[in-house]
């Protein structure tokens, strides 16, 4: 069973939660798909192997805009 003891861990300042991580990641990933391809959604898509409109929901829900990276 259980002991009783809690382990307390305070948060610091540089701790981040895996969705945070993860968050990043997506975006990162995005990024530099829309960067090789100059900002053309569609073939953003085809490099990162999911249709474009999972990928414009994905840019929607991070709030990437493709205008930026023409």
């Amino acid at each position: 069973m259980h002991s009783g003891r809690v382990q307390n861990v305070s948060p610091s300042v540089g701790l981040r939660t895996l969705p945070d991580v993860s968050k990043d990641l997506e975006m990162n990933y995005i990024e530099n798909a829309l960067r090789k391809t100059k900002g053309k959604v569609q073939p953003a898509a085809k490099l990162l192997g999911i249709s474009r409109f999972s990928l414009m929901r994905q840019m929607a829900k991070l709030g990437i805009n493709a205008h930026d990276y023409r």
